[in-house]
């Protein structure tokens, strides 16, 4: 789209001019880094974005968007990092990421002055000095923020700024013709259009001074206009974070009066003054809501959120005594927790698992740190706050969560989670983590189930490779080896071992060692660059390696047949493994391109990959069931992947940390390794299309 396309309706032309700045900023890589959009209240920064996002040839530039409003820099840094599918537990992991990712990232992150459980912008000079910050220091990333000017002020000056206070950002002339228009369906005096045109070029102050006349103290005379006896509906308005419905008002209202006659007055007389959004109310001019906020004293605040919060939980419906979560409206499951943490009682509500389940988990992550209870719902939710943001139902949230009591030894919130993580594609079975103190292997590099029954080893990134049960994760064992990041690992039945490392070295330990040293040798002698993937058939009768040309050599330990190979000309391989079918050896693979790929030993590619994201793959997995093969998948964002290949549906998950290694047992357990610790999925009973992928 060229900077002469016609503007957007939505703007009525007037913002035009600064649409073109930002296009222009956007399609020029030689400008600036950053590009911040600013202006003083009212002046439609956010309705610029919007127009911005929704003129498709732009938005295909754009890697992610993330509107902060509601947001933690905890909660800003899982967001940021599901839309570009990189690891981010914390602001300097994902940064660590995107710094190694050498791929151009263009990021939109609107509304940094309403970041905060409260959406006040309480958190914005933090989320720029932890997060925003050091992201538009990354050569290869550029920034657009949107934001009031205090909010902006931790920046660094080299910049393209589109301030709409600034008039040549807004085309006078589209200014008053759209003003003239407004004013003419409400069928005002043209004095008061006059007024109105005054506060050229702030589009929200010109259209409030409309409704309140001439005169100074714009907000206040709007103010006025609402007579004393109706403000509790005006207080109820102000309240809520975003449109709510007639009746919804009018409950507030009532609760807020004690008085259903008072209150529906009140409604009424306010009805005309506010914006209708679809079915619902809105008190759309932010300079209003704050004005009629600053009015209060925080003891006034906290007594109406307090009430207007009773009165959510009060009408969320019941189940066998206790509320039902996933009945309750989208209002209460979004924006409970903000009311509860401005009235002061949000501590018991965090502590109901079917709450912190069911809502929005935005919220709950703010309320959460807000809060700062002491103790486990924090510390699981903080352990596993990736996958707690990315989760698409309550179910997956549950399961998540879980995981993250079991990593974090809480186990009685663990329990209480079961009952809403059964229909989940994948549920905690047992988990290693940090907590558990001593027999945690640490960091987990490698994952491999032994060739003996229920035994699994792990290879820490501090060199050890430890043996745990599979039945219930209880330490059986530790294997002595040198530090290094394991990129595979290979179990022989004499107890043996078999270690790819980082530099590409293949590294004998255990019993057998010295045996295995012409092993080593004829697997070195088919190499032809570094290799990159070590995987292996569940008895070891095929070792498989790939390389970091994307080539990929399969051996026969106890025969002399020399490798079978193949160039798979899809880059560096990042994960192999193989399993023996009855139609023949079969290796899946993966890389940077986030696909699943498919070799049949001996012979070539399958046409298309079994799965693919837009996320590098980390770890693979085969398993032979009755029925047929099973596949697992793993890549860095977190997410996982299985398929049994005798049924239709696969099952995508997410984990809540960056998956580094993958087993499958035969009974379809699946064991996840990365800087957790290593943890075991069962099959869940997820509803039917549920998480398919």
């Amino acid at each position: 789209m060229t900077d002469q396309a016609p503007p957007p309706p939505g703007v009525g032309g007037a913002r035009h001019p600064a649409l073109t700045a930002v296009r222009r900023w956007a399609q020029d890589t030689l400008r600036p880094a950053l590009c911040m959009v600013t202006g003083s209240p009212a002046t439609g920064k956010s309705q610029l974005i919007a127009e911005l996002m929704a003129d498709d040839t732009p938005a295909a530039r754009f890697n992610a968007f993330v509107p902060l409003r509601g947001m933690t820099p905890a909660s800003a840094t899982w967001a940021l990092a599901g839309q570009l599918r990189l690891p981010g537990e914390t602001p300097d992991s994902l940064l660590g990421a995107l710094s190694i990712d050498a791929r151009r990232a263009t990021i939109v992150v609107p509304a940094l002055d309403e970041s905060g459980v409260l959406c006040d912008g309480a958190d914005a000079e933090a989320i720029v000095r932890t997060l925003l910050r050091p992201l538009s220091e990354i050569q290869h990333v550029r920034l657009l923020v949107e934001g009031r000017p205090e909010a902006l002020a931790a920046f660094p000056p080299h910049a393209d700024v589109v301030n709409l206070d600034d008039p040549q950002y807004t085309d006078q002339a589209a200014f008053t013709a759209w003003l003239q228009r407004t004013a003419a369906a409400m069928r005002l005096d043209p004095r008061v259009v006059a007024a109105a045109a005054r506060h050229y070029p702030n589009m929200g102050l010109a259209e409030l001074a409309l409704r309140a006349g001439p005169g100074d103290d714009l907000v206040g005379r709007w103010l006025r206009l609402v007579p004393p006896q109706a403000w509790p509906a005006l207080d109820a308005l102000a309240s809520a974070y975003e449109e709510i419905d007639a009746d919804t008002w009018f409950t507030w209202t009532r609760a807020l009066t004690g008085d259903p006659e008072r209150a529906r007055a009140a409604v009424i007389a306010v009805m005309p003054l506010v914006r209708r959004a679809g079915d619902g109310h809105l008190l759309d001019c932010r300079p209003v809501r704050e004005a009629i906020r600053r009015a209060r004293t925080p003891q006034v605040t906290a007594q109406i959120d307090r009430v207007l919060g009773a009165g959510m939980y009060a009408a969320v419906p019941q189940s066998s005594g206790r509320p039902d979560w996933a009945r309750a409206s989208g209002y209460v499951q979004r924006h409970l927790a903000r009311h509860a943490v401005e009235s002061g009682v949000a501590e018991g509500l965090l502590t109901d698992t079917g709450f912190l389940v069911h809502a929005d988990p935005i919220s709950v992550a703010g309320a959460l740190e807000t809060v700062r209870l002491p103790g486990r719902p924090s510390d699981a939710w903080r352990t596993v706050g990736a996958g707690m943001v990315s989760a698409t139902s309550a179910a997956e949230r549950a399961a998540v969560l879980h995981l993250g009591a079991l990593l974090e030894s809480a186990e009685s919130l663990a329990d209480d989670l079961q009952r809403f993580s059964r229909h989940a594609g994948r549920v905690p079975a047992w988990a290693n983590g940090s907590a558990i103190g001593h027999g945690w292997p640490g960091e987990v590099a490698g994952l491999a189930l032994g060739t003996e029954p229920e035994v699994l080893h792990c290879a820490a990134v501090d060199g050890p490779v430890h043996t745990f049960s599979t039945t219930d994760g209880r330490t059986l064992g530790r294997t002595p080896a040198k530090a290094g990041t394991a990129h595979g690992l290979v179990p022989f039945a004499d107890g043996g071992l078999l270690r790819l490392d980082a530099s590409g070295a293949l590294h004998r330990f255990g019993p057998g060692a010295d045996e295995r040293a012409s092993l080593l040798t004829r697997l070195d002698a088919t190499r032809t660059a570094p290799w990159t993937a070590l995987g292996a058939d569940p008895a070891a009768s095929t070792i498989v390696l790939g390389d970091r040309a994307g080539g990929l050599r399969a051996v026969r330990p106890d025969t002399d047949d020399p490798p079978d190979e193949i160039d798979t000309a899809s880059g560096p391989v990042q994960a192999v493994t193989c399993i023996d079918t009855p139609s023949g050896r079969v290796a899946p693979f993966g890389g940077a391109d986030g696909a699943v790929r498919v070799w049949n030993v001996g012979g070539g590619l399958l046409d298309r990959p079994l799965v693919q994201r837009p996320s590098a793959i980390s770890a693979v997995a085969a398993v032979l069931l009755p029925d047929g093969p099973a596949f697992a998948a793993g890549w860095v964002d977190g997410w996982v992947w299985f398929w049994r290949t005798s049924r239709r549906e696969a099952r995508l998950s997410p984990l809540g940390f960056p998956i580094r290694a993958l087993a499958i047992g035969r009974d379809e357990t699946l064991y996840a390794g990365g800087s957790v610790g290593v943890v075991a999925l069962r099959p869940g009973h997820p509803a039917t299309g549920a998480n398919s992928g």
